[in-house]
């Protein structure tokens, strides 16, 4: 088992507001994109005016932002924010007193969207191709998107299911699984960990001792029983690296030996979809969503639409005349 860092969420707290690490992420990320993605757009023959050039990024930055809270909004969570619409924009939550939480909630799926749209529309405005103009963003994007996951990972949030790999980390805020479960035995079994409810305590294979694990609580069957804190896969990280350091090389070596437009952003859309669709066997789904088609979660469904979308993609791209522009 590996030991979860205690960095903790916040870098900056000054009375009900914070700066928090997931924030600055996505600070680092435009910053890293206004500075490189015109560089790379050069590489690839497109060279664009300062005033257009930070139009462009100004909208992908809207498109991320505005896209990836609706996104969040419509595919996770319609019903709660229908009933509580504020809370879509407001960050800040008023049940008891005023409390600052920030923007809880984006999807990836609903922020490339969007973007995907507005860049659409920028291309036409100014009459370009909007392969040329979306390729060389992508390797940019990818390391955004590892930056998101490292935030997700100090937040202690999105991890994964319950394991007893020696990749397994225990999350201080995951939710707790029902101590007489079938699954938590077996994972104890294979851990060689033995619990002690009357003391309260968890000891395990090498002996050490551990007090925090178990509490009393609601299970996800509405019983109120005794929960233990297991180690889980560090998701996030999987994502970090599968769907950002190593998205990022692949698009950086298409671009630099293939020169047909599109091959990277259909690339880049497949092998995101492919990726998420395998890390989401690890990663816990969503409490209030749960499984939404048979062993499948929604970032599952999301993920293989992006899957088929990219095979087609490709294959039209490689049909295509090499001046063709169209999507």
């Amino acid at each position: 088992m590996l030991p979860f860092p205690d960095i903790g969420p916040t870098v900056v707290e000054i009375g009900a507001f914070q700066i928090r690490w997931y924030a600055l992420a996505y600070v680092f990320s435009f910053v890293l994109g206004y500075i490189f993605i015109r560089r790379t757009q050069k590489q690839r023959g497109l060279k664009l005016s300062k005033e257009a050039y930070e139009s462009l990024v100004f909208l992908l930055m809207v498109g991320v932002i505005v896209g990836g809270r609706l996104g969040y909004v419509l595919f996770y969570d319609l019903g709660y924010y229908l009933h509580h619409p504020l809370r879509i924009i407001l960050p800040f939550n008023f049940d008891n007193g005023f409390t600052f939480t920030g923007i809880m909630g984006m999807s990836f799926h609903g922020g490339a969207l969007m973007a995907v749209l507005l860049g659409i529309w920028f291309a036409r405005k100014h009459k370009i191709s909007f392969f040329r103009l979306a390729d060389p963003v992508l390797p940019w994007a990818a390391i955004g998107l590892a930056l998101g996951r490292l935030g997700n990972f100090i937040n202690g949030e999105l991890y994964g299911r319950v394991t007893a790999s020696r990749l397994g980390m225990i999350f201080p805020d995951a939710q707790g699984v029902p101590l007489q479960g079938e699954q938590t035995q077996r994972v104890l079994g294979e851990l060689g960990w033995s619990v002690n409810q009357t003391a309260g305590t968890v000891t395990t294979a090498a002996g050490d001792t551990l007090s925090n694990l178990l509490h009393r609580g609601w299970d996800n069957a509405g019983q109120y029983a005794t929960l233990i804190n297991l180690p889980r896969h560090p998701s996030q990280l999987y994502e970090a690296f599968s769907e950002g350091i190593l998205m990022a090389v692949i698009m950086f070596v298409i671009l630099r030996y293939v020169y047909r437009d599109g091959i990277a952003f259909w690339t880049f859309v497949g092998f995101y979809g492919l990726f998420r669709f395998l890390i989401e066997f690890v990663r816990q789904p969503d409490a209030h969503l749960g499984f939404v088609l048979g062993p499948l979660t929604m970032g599952q469904l999301l993920s293989s639409a992006m899957i088929i979308a990219g095979v087609v993609g490709l294959w039209l791209r490689f049909r295509a005349r090499e001046t063709s522009d169209a999507i």
